[in-house]
């Protein structure tokens, strides 16, 4: 098994249902209703997305307070980093910056994917075929479809204005 399975499986042994936070985001008046996260696997990936997402954050903090004056997107701020500092605190910093990104992406596409696979065919030509903005998802684990004009968010700022995609 790979590396990257064999912490997926391990972080997700590790969380418990309690530990879970609910959404607080109230279905809008313009939001569809497709169905609901029932899979308690589905809400652990979701924990561990945000964990992944809180980590990445820190990090990119900690690189920015570190190395100030590199102001690019993550991945070439890693990239001018490693060439500017070559010093092993630094580059450790980068692949620990490097890595948080890769399992972002990876529980970020992973847990989308299974969301969809949980869909009903009605809901998931509505998601294929119809103008919409993708999935959110609200209060009591209920995924909607957004509307067209309230897309989801593919960028997030990290702190020292780090973008990732």
């Amino acid at each position: 098994m790979s590396k990257l399975m064999d912490w997926f499986r391990a972080e997700l042994a590790t969380v418990k249902l309690a530990e879970i936070t609910p959404i607080n985001d109230k279905v809008e008046p313009n939001d569809l209703v497709i169905g609901v996260i029932t899979c308690k696997e589905l809400q652990k990936m979701w924990f561990l997305l945000e964990k992944a997402l809180d980590e990445l954050q820190e990090a990119a903090k900690n690189a920015r307070e570190k190395m100030p004056e590199i102001d690019q997107d993550l991945e070439s701020f890693v990239t001018q980093a490693r060439e500017k500092y070559p010093d092993d605190e630094c580059k450790e910093m980068c692949i620990f910056l490097a890595n948080c990104v890769r399992r972002v992406e990876f529980l970020k596409h992973l847990f989308w994917r299974c969301v969809e696979e949980e869909l009903s065919e009605e809901a998931l030509a509505k998601l294929r075929f119809e103008p919409n903005g993708g999935i959110g998802l609200r209060d009591n684990w209920q995924m909607v479809l957004l509307p067209q004009e309230e897309p989801p968010v593919h960028a997030i700022i990290l702190p020292g204005g780090i973008l990732f995609n």
